[in-house]
């Protein structure tokens, strides 16, 4: 719907003209009035109609010179002139500041409604063509962002040629990384009126604000929309300072270069950057490979022998070193991902088809982690689902007690030598029976769970300083400490000494 001005010194044909006309079917929903040319000026700054009627010849300021003050500040707005038969002259004149058409006194509703009819026609067609504008305008400020193939002087003059001195002014910039929901581009950029325009690179979302708000306010009303519409509280950077279009590449490049800090930093958190473009904080790349390697070893090690409590620890540490030197996000999703598959082939019977579909998911569940917190909350989510199961699996064993005995049987007796029959003997039940139900109840052997307890023990020994690793072995059962330390430099990538130097 429209909104129409109409002007006349003649109040009854002012009147007239307002109530005699069906307005609403003609498509415009607001109907102002003006006795001369000075206050229907003055209605046009503060309602902006899309379309004015206006007599020519009045008092104060005729409708010429209406028309001519009109365009000077909007050349969009539609001027119809009405005008009686001797009023060629000025119906000439009127032409000549661009009048759309004109209507002949005494009018008609079907000669009004033949005009308006035009002029709704001519606006729909600018607005269409507008639109195309604006949107090409908005494609070529992120093609000038992003498009590092094609040169910033080509795009700067395309922009030119199309918006004109549109986006002569300054921007500024939020980004917000690891964002995965499509179209939430189009849905952002109609809910702030400061918001020029907004898209999604793989998996960065930018937008590029006029530069007269204020930065931080819009910075975090868009990082509040975006909660609202999808439930996460994504962190990201703004500019501090507006730039000129010319600016905006390596503005969007500079943010940018700030995703990995990000993603070690709290969930949600959104930082400011400064203009003056510094380097982000951390270490940069290190060699890290060979700490990589020893933990994913060791923790394969403790996986193989259902030490949950161990697997928690060095999770832990693996996700403290992580953060302490800023290990390339990739590189601890990759990381993560080799670990949570081992970890959920103990809840999932593995087969070819279910394997595929549980690496995909498995990927695309840690590639839509925001940040390293939520990162260490799924995977401590499958290491709470692996200890659930194991804990029914245990409550619904008909032989829990028998478990349960050997369980504590062997935390009595680890460091001397334990064999299954002076086990039965205890709990008073045959060996092959409690062999059998042991299994059943835990996935495991008696043997398996003897070996995994002891080197659990050992693990925990080897960080106080005042044992010996010759004394560790002893205190775990092994009086042969080459067969110890070979056992454990099997299970978990790295000698005794190796793993007790990181934890004194």
């Amino acid at each position: 719907m429209y909104r129409i001005l109409l002007v006349d010194d003649e109040k009854m044909e002012l009147e007239a003209l307002k109530n005699y006309i069906d307005w609403k079917t003609l498509g415009i929903d607001h109907v102002d009035t003006a006795k001369n040319g000075k206050a229907a000026y003055e209605l046009v700054l503060d309602r902006q109609p899309d379309i004015v009627i206006t007599d020519i010849q009045m008092p104060v300021m005729d409708g010429i010179d209406l028309a001519k003050k009109i365009y000077e500040w909007n050349r969009d707005i539609k001027i119809i002139f009405l005008t009686g038969y001797d009023d060629f002259a000025y119906v000439k004149e009127a032409f000549q500041v661009n009048a759309v058409n004109y209507i002949l006194k005494p009018f008609s509703e079907e000669s009004i409604a033949e005009v308006i009819h035009r002029a709704i026609k001519q606006i729909e067609k600018e607005n269409l063509f507008q639109n195309s504008v604006d949107v090409m305008g908005k494609l070529l400020l992120q093609r000038l962002c992003t498009e590092e193939q094609t040169p910033e002087d080509r795009l700067l003059q395309e922009l030119k040629q199309i918006s004109g001195e549109k986006n002569d002014g300054r921007f500024g910039m939020v980004q917000f990384f690891q964002v995965f929901q499509k179209n939430l581009d189009r849905s952002m950029e109609k809910k702030l009126a400061e918001i020029e325009t907004v898209w999604l690179d793989g998996s960065t979302l930018t937008f590029l604000i006029w530069g007269y708000v204020d930065f931080h306010d819009a910075a975090f009303r868009i990082q509040k929309i975006l909660k609202d519409l999808t439930g996460k509280s994504y962190g990201g950077v703004w500019l501090k300072q507006s730039v000129e279009k010319e600016g905006l590449r390596a503005a969007w490049h500079q943010l940018k270069s700030w995703e990995k800090e990000i993603f070690y930093e709290e969930k949600g958190s959104l930082k400011p950057i400064q203009e003056s473009f510094r380097e982000p904080e951390g270490t940069g790349r290190k060699e890290y490979f060979r700490e990589l390697e020893s933990f994913k070893n060791q923790l394969e090690g403790l996986i193989r022998a259902g030490q949950d409590t161990e697997i928690g620890k060095l999770l832990a540490q693996a996700f403290t070193f992580f953060s302490e030197e800023k290990i390339e996000k990739e590189e601890v999703l990759q990381f993560l991902y080799r670990v949570s598959l081992k970890l959920e082939r103990k809840i999932m019977p593995e087969n070819r088809e279910g394997k595929e579909k549980q690496r995909e998911n498995q990927y695309e569940n840690l590639r839509k982690c925001c940040c390293i917190e939520e990162a260490r909350d799924y995977v401590d989510g499958i290491l709470k689902i692996i200890e659930e199961k194991r804990n029914q699996q245990l409550g619904d064993c008909k032989s829990a007690y028998v478990v349960r005995k050997v369980q504590e049987y062997v935390r009595s007796h680890y460091s001397q030598s334990v064999t299954v029959e002076d086990m039965a003997a205890e709990i008073h039940f045959s060996a092959n029976y409690i062999r059998t139900i042991f299994k059943e109840g835990t996935g495991q052997t008696i043997l398996e769970y003897i070996t995994n307890y002891r080197f659990e023990q050992a693990c925990e020994l080897l960080k106080n300083p005042k044992y010996k690793v010759k004394e560790v072995s002893m205190q775990v059962g092994y009086e042969n400490v080459s067969y110890f330390c070979s056992i454990f430099t099997k299970r978990y990538g790295e000698t005794p000494n190796e793993y007790r130097k990181k934890y004194l």
